[in-house]
């Protein structure tokens, strides 16, 4: 029977008659068109069919196909008039009814033993169990095509270590080829340190004695440190607190102007030269997590067990 299949994979529509990285979203057959529906694992539950070529067909509409699977991809419950003859089923991957086998482009499954009928494809680099998937850790890592064995890929826009070299991976932990990203989980207390640079240069946290700005510089301080908060925002936060500090000598113009014009220098100086100070607190504050490095070009698996392009799912 002649079908086609179409599928959504990286933003745009292509046809393939085999099973790749994406998610199937129509099936056209010479008997009609039929659209696949998932749970939450992925696997195709039902197909309901679209456009019937074959009057002895349902109805627009009607489910021609269920099924229901257990933990492993076996099919439990089967249903409908058209059930035996779609073959993708179990994890949107080509089944053979014959063999009562699932293929996962590089391996095969057994659903009825749980196991891979061949080797890992990149052989010892996954594990010395060479009939293994992800170290036999799915819940924690996955492995996109095969070729790797990778836990979390790195968040888009996130604040990465880059490439670390094989001292730097091995003192800090960090599987071959992957690398940690700064998450917004504080990691700590802030420390303030009044007004001026850690370390560094120091100024008035008074105005002429009157007004104190120390508690504005360390509240600032804190933000910094505080994961996830803007540095925009943090500043903002600051000026408002030493114009707010000002207005105890609102009484006199000349010296409320100075007070303020005093608040606008602190808040220029931290807002064009804090991104330094600001990315500092962040990376000290911040929990850092593992996660694969992200690329656009595929580096040799063999070099980079934990390459993103593995790994990352297209369809999150």
């Amino acid at each position: 029977m002649f079908f086609r299949v179409f599928y959504f994979s990286v933003g745009w529509f292509y046809r393939r008659i085999q099973a790749t990285h994406g998610v199937p979203v129509a099936v056209l057959r010479n008997d009609g068109t039929f659209a696949p529906t998932y749970d939450a694992n992925g696997n195709v539950t039902e197909y309901v069919a679209l456009e019937t070529r074959n009057s002895q067909l349902e109805t627009v509409g009607n489910v021609v196909a269920h099924y229901q699977y257990d933990a492993f991809g076996n099919i439990v419950v089967q249903s409908g008039s058209l059930a035996d003859s779609f073959s993708f089923r179990f994890s949107t991957k080509p089944y053979c009814a014959i063999l009562d086998k699932v293929e996962f482009q590089l391996r095969i499954y057994a659903p009825v033993t749980g196991r891979w009928m061949s080797r890992d494809p990149i052989g010892e680099i996954g594990g010395l169990h060479l009939y293994g998937f992800v170290e036999n850790n799915p819940a924690n890592k996955i492995d996109k095509l095969g070729l790797s064995k990778c836990s979390t890929p790195c968040p888009k826009g996130a604040k990465t270590m880059g490439e670390l070299l094989p001292l730097e991976a091995e003192i800090l932990g960090v599987e071959k080829g992957c690398t940690l990203y700064r998450t917004n989980e504080q990691n700590g207390i802030p420390i303030p340190n009044g007004c001026g640079a850690e370390g560094g240069t120091k100024f008035p946290g008074t105005f002429l004695g009157l007004v104190d700005f120390t508690p504005c510089c360390n509240e600032h301080d804190k933000g910094y440190g505080t994961c996830g908060k803007s540095k925009t925002e943090t500043d903002r936060e600051f000026l408002r607190c030493m114009t707010g500090k000002c207005l105890i000598l609102f009484f006199s113009p000349v010296l409320y102007g100075g007070c303020q014009t005093m608040a606008l220098v602190y808040y220029g100086a931290v807002a064009i030269k804090g991104g330094e100070a600001y990315e500092a607190a962040q990376d000290g504050y911040c929990r850092w997590k593992q996660c694969c490095i992200r690329s656009d070009s595929a580096p040799s698996s063999s070099n980079y067990p934990c390459y993103w392009g593995n790994c990352w799912d297209w369809m999150r």
